[in-house]
């Protein structure tokens, strides 16, 4: 699941208006999806974290961290297929 979040979910957030890193609340691990600054790092567990990549961010279980600007400008974008 990680894996797929990782490559697929580039072309998802190439909307975005602000760089965008996954963490895994598990392992630490992060995956830089869209450099940029502002950055907002989405934190939650690999499925958590591919339902709000994927476009269901209302049932998604993560954190947005970063700057108040950049993750109210992540919760604007349209992500998800």
């Amino acid at each position: 699941m990680w894996k797929a979040v990782r490559v697929a979910g580039k072309p998802l957030v190439r909307s975005s208006d602000t760089g965008v890193v996954l963490e895994r609340v598990d392992t630490g691990e992060r995956a830089t999806l869209r450099p940029g600054t502002p950055t907002v790092v989405l934190r939650g567990l690999p499925g958590e974290v591919a339902l709000y990549v994927f476009g269901r961010k209302d049932q998604a279980q993560v954190e947005l961290d970063g700057p108040g600007i950049a993750v109210a400008a992540l919760r604007r974008t349209d992500l998800g297929l």
